[in-house]
């Protein structure tokens, strides 16, 4: 889920963190991340969905007790560029359930199966968005992805720090992200800045050796892992180089594409009430590349 080995490449820039750090700062929370967990948690402790809402709630929980302010923030439509991506994981989610059923397995590798295998529903999200209002926590749902929403969040001040599983909220700009946060508040906090001295590199090769290196919106070219995808970069010939790689002949218009999605995708604006882009663009791209990235139809 997002791209590419790139927690482990940058790991050694993060740092070890307790959520009570962060008191009195706003946390967008990638819901999605949260229901996918408490779901896999539920189902793989008792085979059904009967604890999903109370270890959702927890989470919740957590960050209130740590003096935190959450701003929980919901996934909206598909993502046109995400659809492919998107199948692929609903294939791999209708092998695991399939397996589930097997006979001769025990229950808890029954479990297992059909916790790897649950699929987040209109219902489930629902639940969710009750409970934030019964808790009193201010929610937005997204457009279409909450990776977007998110980094528009805290670039416009409406959020200090943002929570999830996802490596994409680096890519789309965050500036602060913790990771692999756990019921006992630690998680693994990164600063992008912080990225970018490390690797000695500018945010736009930062996010051109991450779309390289293979996103959700574009797969990587075979044999090109991250590493190579940042030397590709740094070197200043990364298609020249991708083409020795046997690259699709298409391949740098769908980089493009990915690209638009990082810096343009549909997000909601919470003080005017309206959708916009991310960033806003320069030019028209046109209609397929604003569909690709979501164009809002209401």
């Amino acid at each position: 889920m997002g791209i590419n080995c790139l927690l482990p490449f940058v790991k050694k820039y993060s740092t070890n963190v307790n959520i009570n750090r962060f008191s009195g700062q706003t946390i967008a929370v990638d819901a999605s991340c949260w229901i996918h967990k408490s779901l896999a948690i539920s189902v793989s402790q008792t085979g059904t969905r009967e604890r999903f809402s109370r270890i959702f709630n927890s989470h919740i929980q957590l960050l209130k007790d740590a003096g935190v302010i959450p701003l929980m923030v919901f996934d909206g439509l598909p993502l046109p560029a995400k659809e492919k991506e998107n199948a692929r994981r609903q294939s791999e989610r209708r092998e695991r359930m399939e397996k589930a059923q097997t006979k001769n397995i025990s229950t808890t590798q029954r479990n297992k199966l059909a916790s790897q295998g649950q699929e987040k529903t209109y219902h489930d999200v629902v639940e969710c968005i009750k409970l934030c209002l019964c808790q009193r926590v201010k929610y937005v749902v997204s457009p279409y992805e909450s990776d977007a929403q998110i980094a528009f969040l805290l670039k416009n001040g409406y959020a200090d720090v943002a929570v999830t599983e996802d490596s994409d909220l680096l890519v789309y700009g965050c500036e602060k992200v913790i990771f692999k946060l756990g019921m006992n508040g630690h998680g693994e906090y990164f600063e992008l800045n912080n990225i970018l001295s490390g690797l000695n590199t500018t945010n736009t090769e930062f996010v051109h050796g991450c779309i390289a290196a293979g996103c959700d919106y574009l797969s990587n070219v075979r044999g090109v892992g991250i590493h190579r995808a940042f030397s590709f970069v740094k070197s200043g010939k990364l298609f020249e180089e991708l083409k020795k790689k046997h690259s699709p002949a298409n391949y740098e218009d769908l980089f493009q594409m990915a690209l638009a999605v990082f810096q343009h995708q549909s997000v909601f604006n919470p003080t005017l009430l309206t959708v916009q882009p991310l960033n806003p663009w320069t030019e028209d791209p046109g209609d397929e590349v604003k569909h690709f990235c979501g164009l809002y139809p209401f």
